[in-house]
């Protein structure tokens, strides 16, 4: 993600929250990682799999399933899509809560 499409998101945010829009927020793209790769790995414990089931699954590889529920490594939305049918649910209920800890959908309501 480029530094316009951070600020298109943040704008975005901030219309849905109904505050004046220029993007002044930083996104802190670490806690994101964090975040994402803990409901990763909560989901992944909830089904008493281990890294190396769901990277069998997923065909995602179990190290690169550990940097990621470690919060090392970002992720594509095509590994997001494999890793959540692997687990039994969707994307958008694994980056649930990513970018707000206020409203668990981030406050963002769906584009046309």
């Amino acid at each position: 993600m480029d530094s316009s499409d951070r600020c298109r998101l943040v704008d975005y945010a901030q219309h849905a929250y109904g505050r004046e829009r220029g993007c002044t927020v930083t996104i802190d793209e670490n806690a994101i990682q964090a975040r994402l790769g803990a409901n990763i790995k909560a989901r992944r414990e909830k089904l008493g799999l281990a890294q190396t089931t769901l990277g069998e699954r997923s065909g995602v590889h179990r190290t690169y399933i550990n940097q990621l529920e470690n919060g090392h490594k970002n992720l594509t939305v095509v590994v997001l899509s494999r890793l959540a049918d692997a687990l039994g649910t969707t994307p958008s209920a694994l980056t649930k809560g990513l970018l707000s800890e206020e409203q668990p959908d981030g406050g963002l309501e769906a584009l046309p």
